[in-house]
Order: structure tokens, then sequence, then C-alpha cells
């Protein structure tokens, strides 16, 4: 007769070998099982059923199931357990939670970094902008649950009353054009200005890359230091610089070479060091186009870069790469409204990193299938519906759970995915506007434990004499 501690030895053993098997059938080129049990990233090696595999393949079935609970997490592991023929574990979610916490940031950032090395190796010369590589970076939020520990981290906007917002964290991404991988980020609190959170995943970047950012972006100093990293910039021109085409020398309508000079002083946030390396003047293009669409008023463009050649680079290729810059926008809502990052559940600060840690995986694993799907399918990667792609995925499961993902299925599911193409719809416009009401609740105004209860809707309780 077996010990229970011989008992539990062998039954996390052929839990972790199967874990979620369906997320590894899908996933497991670009994640290898035994990645997430090298103790070299500080994971626990102590034998229990929620092991780091265990924990991180539940944790990611339950990003991949947007508004899912722990106790659905629980369950996906508790049904493998009974299709390995196994006892049942404690239908408590305390053991799988404490696991999540035990999961090392460093072992989930590295996971992240692997899935996005493999993605950009995929890449051929036909995925590029005129043969170089475009990295846009854009900045967005997320909400969290309104504790101190998130609240002294990241604070709510100032402009809510105390006990009345949610602590709110700015995220600055690093996104590739050719496969909208999400290539770094950097976490700050609202108050931080989008420019200073840029500089932190220049790591990421490469010789020879183009950056490609909106004006909040745009200054001397940032174009100065990506000039020195051999990166080149299309920023659109900072609201606060004004353009005169009849000065500098002219390479076209609307479309001249200008001298920018360095500030006479140094902003706050700017080291004497760095700002005693800028160099004292530089060339840089600035152009202007217009967006014509019929039924709204013209808008002019105006753009600054350091692709000073016309003839490699004219005015309409750059106006063209910089509607592109709207991918950006378009993966943030992949990943916050589809996905369901927009409202994080983290307690605690670095419960809430790790989850955005497994948000990022998560989506750089699909962005992984939708780039497979359209290398092997020959269609181009835009076409290609990010929902239709989660939508067939989670459709799929039971295959993946039956052991049934042969090499003809994997090709029939990539199939179906390359085909469930986006509808073409240039310059389309919609309000943001909500048709269906909501029920007429009351806002809460003040702290909850201050808030008087009110018996009926929109009827408040008159102050007692």
């Amino acid at each position: 007769m077996q010990s229970p501690s011989s008992c539990l030895q062998h039954h996390a053993h052929k839990l972790s070998k199967a874990a979620l098997s369906e997320l590894i059938a899908l996933f497991g080129n670009a994640i290898d099982p035994d990645f997430l049990d090298q103790p070299s990233h500080g994971a626990s090696v102590r034998e229990r059923v929620f092991t780091p595999r265990v924990a991180f393949w539940a944790f990611l079935s339950q990003i991949l199931t947007p508004g899912s609970s722990c106790r659905y997490a629980l369950l996906k592991v508790q049904s493998l357990i009974l299709s390995l023929k196994q006892s049942s574990i404690c239908s408590s979610t305390s053991a799988y939670c404490q696991a999540r916490c035990r999961l090392p940031q460093k072992l989930l950032h590295d996971l992240r970094q692997n899935v996005v090395e493999k993605l950009e190796k995929q890449i051929q010369p036909g995925d590029l902008w005129m043969k170089r590589h475009v990295k846009i970076v854009d900045a967005t939020s997320a909400s969290l649950p309104d504790t101190a520990k998130n609240q002294k981290q990241w604070p709510q906007p100032a402009e809510q009353k105390p006990g009345c917002g949610f602590p709110v964290v700015k995220i600055c991404a690093l996104f590739s054009l050719a496969t909208g991988a999400l290539i770094a980020n950097v976490q700050s609190h609202l108050n931080v200005y989008d420019g200073r959170l840029f500089p932190k995943p220049w790591k990421w970047l490469s010789d020879g890359d183009v950056i490609l950012a909106d004006r909040a972006f745009c200054s001397f100093a940032t174009i100065s230091s990506l000039l020195k990293r051999n990166v080149d910039s299309v920023f659109r021109l900072h609201q606060a610089r004004s353009v005169d085409f009849r000065k500098g020398k002219r390479l076209g309508k609307n479309d001249h070479l200008v001298r920018w000079k360095k500030p006479p002083q140094r902003t706050e946030t700017m080291s004497e060091k760095i700002f005693n390396s800028l160099p004292d003047e530089l060339w840089l293009r600035e152009i202007k186009f217009s967006i014509d669409i019929p039924g709204f008023r013209t808008r002019k463009v105006y753009l600054v870069t350091t692709l000073l050649n016309p003839k490699i680079y004219p005015l309409s290729s750059l106006a063209e790469l910089f509607r592109k810059r709207w991918n950006a926008e378009l993966n943030f809502r992949d990943i916050k409204t589809t996905m369901g990052m927009e409202h994080l559940r983290s307690q605690s600060p670095s419960m809430a990193l790790k989850e955005l840690t497994v948000f990022f995986i998560a989506y750089n694993l699909i962005r992984l299938i939708m780039f497979e799907a359209a290398r092997k399918n020959r269609v181009k990667l835009q076409s290609i519906s990010f929902k239709g792609t989660v939508d067939l995925l989670t459709s799929c499961a039971w295959l993946f759970r039956q052991h049934l993902l042969k090499k003809r299925l994997r090709s029939d599911l990539l199939r179906l995915i390359a085909y469930d193409a986006l509808p073409h719809r240039p310059d389309r416009s919609e309000p943001r506007a909500i048709k269906r009401r909501p029920k007429s609740c009351q806002y809460l105004t003040k702290p909850r434990r201050l808030m008087k209860t009110i018996p009926h809707r929109e009827h408040y309780r008159k102050k007692s004499a």
C-alpha cells in the first residue's frame, strides 16, 4: 500500500504531464512545458498538485475565458483529474490562488519574451515595411480593485473622491507592426507623462528599426536618443511646434528639411548627463498630408521623421505608414475589451503585475496562431479577426481535450481562422453611444461605509430634523 506522500507525488506527476492538455496542444510549440518547472526561475520544486506548470496553464485558461473566476480554473483542473481517474481535490480555491502567487514574475516575463522571439523569428522580408521593422509605441490604462496596497502603488485619478474611485495603472507598450505582438511594456501611475515611460523599453529595439508614434512621444531628446541607437522615427508633430514650409530645404509640396535646435533648458525629468549628451541641432524632415473622407471635415496631419530621403521614402508612403499607427489602438482593444484586461482583479500590486504579464502572454499566443494561419493560407494578417480566433479556439477546446488534434486537424483549424475574414470597411466611423439603457442605480458618491441605504431608486432619504 502506497503512503500518502507517494500517492501525492504520483498524482502530481501525472497531472503536471497532462496539465490542461488542450492548451498544450494549441500552444505547446511556443511554450516548452519543461521550461515551467526549471528551478533556475525561482519556482518551487516541492511536490504538490498545483505545480508551477499546472498553475500557469490554469491561470492562462482563466485569462483566455473573459469574466471567469478562480473557481472556473479550479474546475478545469478537477475535470482533468477526473479524466486521469485520480482522486478528486478540495473544492476550495485557496490552493490554486496560493499557487498563482508563487509563480515567479521572472518566469512569466521570460515566457512572454520566448513567445515574442518565436513570433518575431517567423517574420519574412515581405512582412516588413520597405525592408524596415516598424514598431509602434502607445500607452493605455487599466483599473484595479480598490485596495489600500493598489491605491498606494497606483493612485486613483485626483478628481475622484476618496473611497469612490479605483486605482489606475498606466501601461506603455511596444508593438510589432509586422506581427502585432506586444514586444515590451512598462507600468507606472496615471500622472506620469507618456514620453517619460517610452525610454524604458528601448533595450528591445534593434539597429535599423523604425519607431511609429503619436505626438505625445515627439521631442528633440527622444528623436536624438533614438538616432544614437540607429533607430529612425516617424512621429506626429507635437502641437506646441509650429510649421512653416517656406523655411528650410524644400523637398516637394508640403515636404521640407528643417533644422531643430537643442532646447535651451532641460526638463525636470531629464538628467544633466543626458541633456549634455544631446547634439546642438538636428536636421529633420517635416511633411503635411490631408485626410479627406466624404461627409467629414478635412483634417491636416503634420509628421516629423528622420527618414530624410524623399525618393526612398516618399510622402505618400509615410502618410500610409502613419495610418497604420492605429493598429496599436486596435491591439489595445483586443487585449482590454476582447480579453477583458480593462478591469484587473488582483488585490495586490505584485499579483496585478503577474496578471498583466499573463494577459500579454495569452495575447501573443493568439497572435502566434493568427500569424501561422495567415502564413500557411497566404492571407493578410490584418484581415483575420482576433475575436473570431478566440471564439474558434474556445469552441474547439473539446477536440483538444480528446487528444484529437492531429496535423491535418490543425491545418483545418488554421484554415478556418484564416478565412473568417473581417469585412472591408474603409474609413468606417460609428458613434460611441449605448442604445440599451442601464438600470437606474445610484452612484457611489461617498465611501461605502458612509453611504446610506436608499429604499427606492432615484429617491433619496430625507435628512432627519
